[in-house]
């Protein structure tokens, strides 16, 4: 029986069937992991209602669906709009759900068909968007972390550089 391994920690190793659905347990892994990381809730909420989603395609019975009233565009501008105000804070799917007034689950989907990247992916990169103006006007690394929303200046590092291909401090005139 094939199966999806991951250690947590120091933690015993967490073991996943894998036989009928592999994607599942891959995700399943990565969400406890992100769970375990105490990451912020976007990332989690997100990761939990994809676990949902698969679960739905692989043992879920199609409804009929329901015609959304609000045109897609609209509210995917009114999320980012929340996002790029919000961006500091630890922002959760549920608080991006009630401002647009929509479900979670309707919420990240349509976000992620429209836009290519999950609501957390977009608040990654408006954080690094802002910690480059930061850093342009000689802000510290430190400071310009704690202004951004990431938790410490490693976690700006590490999506900093993931998205730029520097470091900050590479990036900083």
């Amino acid at each position: 029986m094939d199966r999806v391994k991951g250690v947590v920690g120091r933690r015993k190793a967490h073991t996943f069937r894998a036989v009928e659905a592999p994607r599942l347990a891959e995700t399943l892994l990565r969400l406890h992991l992100k769970l375990e990381e105490h990451r912020g809730s976007l990332e989690a909420d997100a990761g939990l209602l994809n676990v949902f989603e698969q679960l739905a395609e692989l043992h879920g019975v199609p409804s009929p669906g329901l015609p959304d009233a609000r045109p897609e565009k609209e509210l995917i501008r009114r999320v980012r709009d929340y996002i790029e105000a919000y961006y500091p804070r630890n922002i959760s799917l549920a608080d991006l759900s009630t401002a647009v007034e929509t479900s979670p689950f309707h919420l990240l989907r349509t976000f992620r068909r429209e836009v290519g990247l999950t609501p957390h992916g977009y608040l990654i990169q408006v954080r690094v968007e802002a910690a480059k103006r930061l850093l342009r006007s000689r802000t510290g690394i430190a400071d310009v972390a704690g202004r951004t929303g990431f938790t410490d200046q490693s976690h700006l590092t590490r999506h900093f550089k993931r998205l730029t291909g520097v470091t900050p401090n590479r990036y900083r005139p």
